[in-house]
């Protein structure tokens, strides 16, 4: 099994932003993923406007699923 931990984007790690991702991922027989998507996702502990916060999130989740696609399972 090969899970590389996504790459936090760096906006948000200089921000002090946290978060979770849950990701839905389809593996195929070959152990390469098929299809990966972010299925709930939260900031911890951050304040900010609604639009700047969605933002992050998206970020967030476009980073775990990107990373997500290059997992490999056995």
């Amino acid at each position: 099994v090969s899970l590389r931990p996504p790459t936090y984007p760096e906006q948000l790690l200089h921000a002090g932003v946290g978060g979770v991702v849950l990701l839905n991922v389809r593996v195929a027989a070959d152990g390469k993923v098929e299809q990966a998507f972010a299925v709930q996702s939260s900031l911890l502990d951050v304040k900010g406007r609604a639009k700047q916060l969605e933002s992050a999130r998206m970020a967030l989740e476009r980073s775990a699923v990107a990373n997500a696609r290059h997992w490999r399972f056995r």
